[in-house]
C-alpha cells in the first residue's frame, strides 16, 4: 500500500483533521472523505506517542491515501 506524502489542499486538511477528531471520539462511526465527501473513509491510528500522532486516512471512492501528522507538545522536564 502506498501512502501519499503530498500535502492535502488546505480545506481538505482542515476537513481531515475534523474527521479524525470525530473518529477519535467514536472510532466505530462512519465518516465522510474530506476530499470527495463520499461516506466510509478509512482511518488508522499509526501514532508514535508521546511525540507525534500519525493517521492513515484513505478512501476507496477517490483514491485518497494519505498520512496526516499532528505534532504533540513537548514533554515536561523530569522532576527527578
Amino acid at each position: 500500500m502506498t501512502r501519499a506524502a503530498s500535502p492535502l489542499a488546505e480545506d481538505d486538511e482542515r476537513r481531515a483533521r475534523r474527521v479524525i477528531s470525530a473518529w477519535r471520539v467514536d472510532p466505530r462511526g462512519r465518516y465522510d472523505c474530506p476530499v470527495c465527501l463520499a461516506p466510509g473513509v478509512g482511518i488508522e491510528d499509526c501514532s508514535a506517542r508521546p511525540l507525534t500522532e500519525w493517521y492513515h486516512i484513505h478512501c476507496a471512492a477517490c483514491g485518497l491515501d494519505h498520512m496526516l501528522t499532528i505534532p504533540l507538545g513537548s514533554r515536561p522536564p523530569s522532576l527527578d
